[in-house]
Parts: structure tokens; sequence; C-alpha cells
């Protein structure tokens, strides 16, 4: 179950004839929504009595101007999708601008500010110039109808009500869904990604649960009213936690399933077409993805690439909260593994979707996929001095290069100690002279 904390933002509006609307972009280090646009707010403290307090707060915080918290208008009240182990149940509020104050943006946790019409905000997010969460995309389209009663409008829909969020599109036509799915933790949903023009792909249709599946079925199906083709379903990669609904869907749908040659031969169900790198999908509307391969999680996996707005559903390549397993047995290869984060890395990714975990942004995305890359290499060097230290087996070894690790994660944890035990014969670092890695020795 994730924890919710309370949080609270202030929707700060001028020139009510003709709207303008005071927006910041979080910075891309932020762990939460990083690189996206908002509007000023943040986490209640301890320290504020009432959330309008905090919404207050944060608006003098990042944008210079005080308010006193009684006029502030509530605007309706948003709870984070189950994305990660943290979910914000965020307070909207609307607040007209001071004549006699002037807006700035704080540096620090944010890396810009400016007054804007809505229109022109929307435009962004439409030319995926601007990535914008399901609460402040409604609120922007609110403002576009005019600042009459704009509170109460923004606050009508049920997902403003703490809601089932379900549409999730980050920017014009690249959609997330968390779905709970039985995968190892600290993850307790897998996203499903869909990417959609005038057709659209689903990657990864993960849930084995049926109140889970009717979500992304509704949501399918507002597209399909929409005059949106689901053309195919992809999978990333073979693993439960992925393809759960993916054959089930392949018959409500009426559509194939296309997945890696290794992949497709340890499915317990058929796979319609086999593809590998560079495989690419005409969306329409001047949209088109593209197969990446990504071996090392799995020998079969793939990323899939959405080329107009630089999104990439990574699939297993990354994870939002933990480390991926890399398992020998499972077709898990640290050196291909290692290669593959390389890869996205040169990809110039501009949104990444994990199927486990909140997603990344710009120069998020490059330092997730670099820390990946850092994490892998040191724990490849304690893993050699464990060795060089006299540790010769996998038991031995364990503990003294994994000593930071849960020993309740140690089973998993052997799973990767042997991709890299693998990786460093094939380096010619180190030797195996019996068994599968007994007697390890430095060469």
């Amino acid at each position: 179950m994730s924890a919710i904390r309370e949080a609270a933002t202030v929707v700060l509006v001028r020139n009510p004839s003709e709207p303008e609307v005071f927006w910041v972009r979080r910075a891309p280090t932020q762990r939460f929504l990083g690189g996206f646009h908002a509007f000023p707010g943040g986490v209640r403290e301890k320290t504020d009595a009432t959330v309008e307090a905090a919404a207050a707060r944060e608006l003098r915080e990042e944008a210079g101007v005080d308010l006193d918290p009684s006029v502030l208008q509530p605007a309706g009240r948003w709870l984070t999708p189950p994305f990660g182990s943290i979910r914000f149940d965020t307070r909207f509020y609307v607040a007209a601008m001071p004549d006699d104050q002037m807006a700035h943006w704080a540096e620090g946790e944010l890396d810009a500010g400016e007054w804007i019409r809505p229109s022109e905000a929307l435009a962004l997010w439409e030319r995926a110039e601007a990535l914008l969460a399901p609460p402040t995309l409604h609120a922007l389209r609110c403002l576009a109808e005019g600042s009459a009663d704009v509170a109460r409008r923004m606050a009508a829909p049920a997902e403003a009500s703490r809601g089932d969020v379900t549409r999730i599109e980050l920017v014009r036509g690249v959609f997330t869904l968390p779905l709970r799915t039985p995968t190892l933790p600290p993850a307790t949903h897998t996203n499903t990604v869909i990417f959609a023009g005038e057709r659209a792909i689903v990657i990864d249709p993960a849930t084995p649960h049926s109140d889970e599946q009717v979500r992304l079925d509704g949501l399918l199906d507002v597209l399909r009213a929409e005059g949106v083709e689901i053309a195919e379903i992809v999978l990333t990669h073979h693993h439960a936690d992925h393809v759960a609904y993916a054959d089930a869907l392949r018959r409500r749908l009426r559509v194939p399933i296309a997945a890696h040659d290794e992949t497709a031969h340890r499915l317990d169900f058929p796979v319609d077409r086999r593809i590998g790198e560079g495989e690419s999908w005409d969306l329409g509307r001047g949209r088109s993805a593209r197969a990446v391969h990504t071996p090392g999680h799995t020998r079969g996996h793939l990323a899939v690439l959405e080329e107009g707005t630089r999104t990439l559903a990574a699939g297993d390549l990354v994870a939002g909260a933990s480390y991926v397993v890399v398992d020998p047995d499972d077709g898990g290869d640290m050196a291909a593994y290692l290669a593959s984060l390389r890869k996205a890395r040169a990809l110039g990714v501009r949104l990444m979707l994990p199927a486990h975990g909140p997603m990344f942004a710009s120069a998020a995305a490059d330092a997730k996929l670099d820390e990946y890359v850092s994490h892998r290499l040191a724990r490849e060097a304690q893993v050699l001095q464990a060795v060089q230290g006299g540790a010769a087996t996998v038991e031995t070894i364990l503990p003294v290069a994994y000593s930071d690790t849960p020993t309740a994660m140690w089973p998993l944890a052997a799973s990767s100690l042997r991709a890299h035990l693998a990786k460093l014969v094939g380096d010619g670092v180190v030797k195996i002279d019996a068994g599968a890695y007994l007697a390890v020795t430095v060469r």
C-alpha cells in the first residue's frame, strides 16, 4: 500500500477577460514530475496549520506572491496514480493575482516560470514541448474556456474528487496507465503504455486482475470512440507481470500480438508477429514508433521509441524506484544489459516510461540511465574486490559484494551476482575452475 501525503497547488490567474496563468517548470532533478510544467505548490509541512496555509506558503516560496489563505478558492482534489511508494493527495486552489505584487519563479526546485495564456500552454503540450500531469492539463483546458466560474468547473470531474485517474496523457498521444500486477517489490503495478495517432499500439497489457483490466478496457474504448484504431499489442518481454492480459485483450480487440522471437518462444500463448531492432509502426498524424532491441534483462527485451515526442517505453530496462534483476537462468546477460543502457542513453530520449515506477523527463531520463550504468559498474568492482579478497563462491561473494542490500533480497541479488561473474569471465578478468561459479579466482 502506497503512503499518501497531503499537498496543495495554486492556479494563479490575471487578466480575467483574457486570462493568463502563472506556471512553472519543475527542475529535471526533482524525483516527482521532474521536467514537467505545473503550478506553484508542494507538500504540506508539519508547520502548516491547514492545507490552505500550505498552499499560500508554497505560492510565496515558489512564485514570490503573498496571499491570505482565505482568498484561495477550492478547485478540486486529485490523487496521484500508484506509480510509486508515495502518492500525493493534492488540493487545487484558484486565486487572482494581486495588482500590487509581481510573480517570479524561485530557483532550486524549479528551472522556469512565466505568465502564459492557457491556449498557448495547451499548444506547447500538443507539440510535445511541455509535459503535463492530468490535473494541470485539465486546469488549462478549463481556463482556456474562460476564467468565469473556473474553480467550480475545475472541481467538477470525478477525478477532481480523488477519483481514479485513467486518462494519463503526458503529451498528445502518449498514455501510461499503472495497473496492479503480481510483480516484484517494491513495485506493485506495471505501467501499460499506449502510443496513439490515428492508430495505436498497446505496450505490455500486464494485469491479470479483472478490475484492472476493466480500467484499461475503458481507456481503449474511449480512444476508439475518438476514432483511434487499436492496431497491435506489443510485448517488451515475456515476464508474467508484463503479459498477463495480452492474450485475452487480443481476443477482445481482434488485433495481433507482436514480440521478439526470444520472447515469443517463452510464452504459453501464440505471438502473431515476430519483431526486432528497427521494426516500425506508422501511427498516422505524422507519428511513428520503432522497436529498440535492448537485451540484458532478457534476451528478447524490447523498448519502444515514439519518435515524434522522443518518448521511450522502457519496459524493464530501468525501474522507477529500484534496480532491475539480471538473471542468467532467465536469459539475463550483464554485458548485454550495460550495452543496452548505453544504447538507450544515445537515443536522445525526452520522456522515459519504465514499466514500474514514475516517469523521467529529459535530463532526468539521461541521469537515470547513467545512474544504472554507474551502479552496475560499481557493483562489478565490489564483486571483483570480494574475489580478490579470497571469496570463491556465490555464497561467499554475496555477503561481501551486497553488504548494502537487505538479506531478504539476497536470493534476487545472487542472480545478478552470477551475471556479474559471467561478464567478468567474458572480459577475461576471472576464471571458473569448477561447477556453476564455484572456485572463482582472479586470472
